[in-house]
């Protein structure tokens, strides 16, 4: 009896330190765990200048949080830093790059191997293959039925870019035009590190092949076995390739750009890669290997417009599709407007993000991205002008209204059903296109790339008659006498050959004539005038009679036309202002302005910007138009 109770208060006093035991754990919890995860995820909203990634010490995944910013509340300062790429330490990648372009150079072939065999562990045979001695790949009928659709529509899209020549006289006789080359040899750089991408063999090489390019070099890493990876093979023997350099990175840029005994010299070298090979592009470009390159690159981008409208799913969808390219990937949000449900957003980040084989990758992209609050369209616009991204995705809704305001971005996709992955593929449109902010000055890759533009101008006797003054005199003010030759003499060789055919009204009198011998009757002085009248040649004249006649009614003529077409050019710009800028007010009237108010002083100002003009415009109501007007006062400082 006596054991029972004991063996009874012992399980007493078990079950009284297992329930404080657990008491215990879940006040630690609740202190130390999920409060702080909660003050956490408030605090990265925000706090301008966080770094998400310092979350995951508290539980939190890195996909699920991204720093977050308000625009109406950053400094210029602040948001000069927020447009600002991770800086690239190209100095000490150039200690790098350097010693193998040098070395590509002098051992061409061998060198290429070597470094192959280092960096790839490939040992090749042939560095350089020709396409036109490979089998066909053999490809799964519906893989290549989706590359064949691809080539289809990028083939018609560049092909389309082609201009017609056209010949414009802008003078009578003054005739110019411009003329299209292709590029001789071209290098195309299709990477494969962390993934294959056939798809840049086609964005490179079908407007290549459209141009006319005669020597096509594609570089591309071998695979384990020494082989091309079929895909891109397929690619490249259906956009015209005519050479693979079996070899990825630094070397290959540099055997494309010096050449070597199997690998052809190139002229100009496109595509994307990693930093080394952005720093071979870039060496050899100042070098003496003479190749130009398309254009700087970065990691890929991508900045996604979202308003309440925009599914959350596909919100997320679009921003890991950049975010998986690589941890160095930028990807930003940009929240347009009121009610947009930015959990729901990242809850759905992180849910894909987890089911993604890449998801390593876009996770720590994701951990140095953020979102930023604008309050309407124009000022997420603004902000994805400064950005300047590689693709822009405008998720909201009517997004087709807002394409006039884009300024500077890569590739632009508009509305719910237009993925950024279709413009990866095979919507048309090139998917090479300038990162890292360039794309406030440079262009994606296109049809024009792949070609020269040589202008040319031809003249006739007439037509130098016309210009060759004024083109004599803009070089006697540089200063330059053999320009201003090179024109006159020809006009003075005209005038020699002229010369025979002089008119009756201009024929100098003979010395024997009656108006000869009166004039020797008057003495020694009349004489000399006279022996001096006679040695007069008959071109003075006839230059006094070109100078009188032609370029007075002639070149006079003609300045006077433009004259008068640049006059009525400005009449009618004028007008054209002042009816916009009477509507502007007509509005402004009606929606309640009083005239001498500040905002009705303010509308001078704003007539004088035509987007501003055309986004006043777009205010239905008069409520909408008084908003509008005083946002534009207090953004250029008017109040």
């Amino acid at each position: 009896m006596q054991v029972s109770k004991n063996i009874c208060a012992m399980c007493t006093v078990v079950l009284v330190h297992l329930c404080l035991y657990a008491y215990f754990v879940l006040v630690y919890r609740i202190v130390y765990w999920i409060i702080p995860n909660c003050m956490l995820k408030n605090l990265v909203r925000t706090t301008p200048g966080l770094n998400a990634g310092s979350a995951t010490g508290y539980g939190l995944t890195a996909s699920s949080v991204m720093k977050s910013y308000r625009l109406s509340e950053l400094s210029d300062a602040e948001l000069r830093g927020l447009k600002a790429r991770p800086r690239i330490d190209f100095s000490s990648i150039f200690g790098t790059v350097n010693p193998i372009v040098e070395d590509v150079r002098v051992r061409g072939d061998a060198a290429v191997k070597d470094y192959t065999e280092k960096f790839d562990k490939v040992t090749l045979d042939d560095v350089v293959v020709c396409v036109i001695d490979l089998p066909d790949a053999e490809l799964d009928p519906a893989v290549k039925e989706a590359f064949d659709v691809a080539y289809d529509n990028i083939y018609a899209f560049h092909v389309s870019q082609k201009l017609p020549e056209k010949t414009v006289e802008n003078m009578k006789g003054v005739r110019c035009k411009r003329i299209t080359r292709c590029i001789g040899s071209v290098g195309l750089y299709v990477p494969g590190g962390t993934a294959v991408l056939p798809s840049t063999a086609l964005m490179l090489a079908v407007p290549a092949q459209i141009a006319g390019c005669k020597t096509i070099v594609l570089a591309t890493p071998p695979s384990r076995d020494g082989s091309i990876c079929k895909e891109v093979l397929y690619c490249a023997k259906k956009a015209g390739v005519t050479h693979i350099l079996k070899a990825g990175g630094a070397q290959a840029i540099s055997a494309m750009a010096w050449g070597t005994a199997s690998c052809p010299k190139v002229e100009k070298i496109f595509g994307p890669g990693n930093q080394y090979v952005t720093a071979a592009k870039m060496i050899l470009q100042n070098s003496e290997a003479m190749v130009s390159i398309d254009m700087p690159a970065g990691p890929s981008e991508v900045l996604v417009i979202a308003d309440k409208y925009a599914n959350p799913v596909h919100v997320a969808a679009d921003l890991l599709s950049q975010a998986e390219h690589g941890p160095d990937s930028q990807v930003v949000l940009v929240i347009a407007g009121d009610g947009v449900d930015l959990d729901a957003i990242e809850a759905e980040v992180s849910k894909q993000c987890n089911a993604l084989p890449r998801g390593e990758f876009a996770s720590k992209a994701l951990s140095h991205s953020f979102t930023v609050f604008s309050k309407d369209m124009v000022e997420a616009i603004s902000f994805s002008n400064l950005y300047a991204p590689e693709h822009l995705i405008i998720n909201v809704k009517d997004a087709e209204q807002w394409e006039e305001l884009i300024e500077n971005a890569g590739s632009v996709f508009l509305g719910q059903w237009t993925p950024e992955s279709v413009g990866d593929y095979a919507s048309g449109t090139n998917h090479v296109l300038p990162t890292y902010g360039y794309a406030r000055m440079y262009s994606g890759v296109s049809l024009n790339s792949f070609l020269k533009y040589i202008t040319v101008q031809s003249l006739t006797e007439e037509g130098l008659r016309k210009l060759g003054p004024y083109v004599a005199k803009m070089a006697e003010v540089e200063g330059l006498e053999a320009h201003k030759r090179a024109v006159t003499l020809r006009l003075q060789e005209e005038h020699d050959a002229e010369e025979e055919d002089v008119p009756p009204c201009f024929e100098v009198p003979a010395e024997d004539s009656p108006r000869s011998t009166s004039s020797n009757k008057r003495g020694s002085s009349t004489s000399t005038t006279g022996a001096s009248h006679s040695k007069k040649s008959k071109s003075a004249y006839f230059n006094m009679f070109r100078s009188m006649v032609k370029q007075n009614s002639e070149v006079s003529g003609a300045k006077l036309q433009m004259m008068k077409e640049r006059q009525a050019e400005k009449k009618m710009k004028e007008q054209q202002e002042s009816t916009q800028h009477e509507a502007v007010i007509q509005c402004a009237l009606e929606a309640g302005i009083e005239p001498g108010s500040p905002e009705y002083l303010a509308l001078g100002y704003l007539c004088g910007s035509a987007i501003m003009t055309r986004l006043f415009f777009k205010c239905q109501t008069p409520e909408q138009r008084i908003a509008f007007i005083r946002r534009y006062m207090k953004a250029e400082n008017l109040d």
